[in-house]
């Protein structure tokens, strides 16, 4: 996976790979607006279809999340609102993402959209934003601490921080390297690390796998679960046999 970029740009007038140069190369950016870009013609319908607010995000986040481009956004500064700058304030600073305007006082004449529809299309700008900077930081903090490994396939966990505390998810894969694309979009979160390691003793028979830690305290915390759930194999042999693996 690409390294991700944690700044997202605001621009005042319609961008082209063209006329618009934020530092980067031309394929190292995305942009969207409501006349040009994929999501034309489908943003007005986001708000009351959630399947078309899906398409368009899972588009986003492919571009941005997975294949790391700076996202660039449309954002006329025809007029200006309190709730809007602290709303883009509350997201750099929960999200730690930099948001950056660059102006060139354009003032939309077109006419193709009113007034109230490029309102609504900065709400809906505001949106993107919000999401998109949530997933950027957790994909950012997305740390590997342990791997449980079978002869056909390797269980990987992950922990990460959000909303000031630590959430866990796993990954279920072949061995060797892994689909990291497919990673990013098929994880869920357990408030602890017991909660994970019960759901994976639920799907999978632990007894199969050789554990290896890349966080080291882990490892009491793992085995302190074993113990603790009984499980009905002889535990000193599995102990054993993961720490001659490792």
């Amino acid at each position: 996976m690409n390294k991700l970029h944690n700044q997202i740009s605001l621009i005042d007038w319609l961008p082209s790979i063209e006329n618009v140069s934020m530092g980067l190369p031309s394929n190292g950016l995305f942009f969207i607006d409501p006349y040009q870009s994929f999501c034309k013609g489908q943003w007005q319908r986001a708000s009351e279809n959630l399947d078309v607010l899906n398409d368009i995000y899972g588009q986003v986040f492919e571009e941005v999340v997975i294949k790391g481009k700076q996202l660039v956004c449309y954002w006329p500064e025809f007029s200006f609102s309190p709730s809007e700058s602290f709303d883009l304030a509350k997201v750099q600073e929960e999200f730690e993402v930099e948001i950056t305007f660059f102006r060139k006082n354009y003032t939309p004449i077109d006419g193709r959209l009113s007034y109230e529809e490029l309102l609504n299309w900065k709400e809906f700008i505001l949106t993107l934003v919000q999401s998109i900077a949530e997933d950027i930081q957790l994909n950012q903090d997305l740390e590997e601490v342990m791997t449980l490994s079978s002869q056909k396939n390797q269980i990987r966990i992950f922990s990460t921080h959000q909303s000031g505390g630590t959430s866990y998810c796993y990954f279920l894969g072949e061995k060797g390297d892994f689909d990291r694309e497919e990673l990013l979009t098929e994880l869920d979160f357990f408030n602890s690390f017991e909660d994970l390691l019960s759901r994976v003793a639920k799907d999978f028979h632990l007894y199969d796998y050789v554990s290896d830690f890349h966080d080291r305290k882990y490892e009491k915390l793992f085995y302190k679960y074993l113990l603790k759930n009984k499980y009905s194999y002889n535990f000193i042999p599995f102990w054993k046999r993961s720490l001659n693996y490792n």
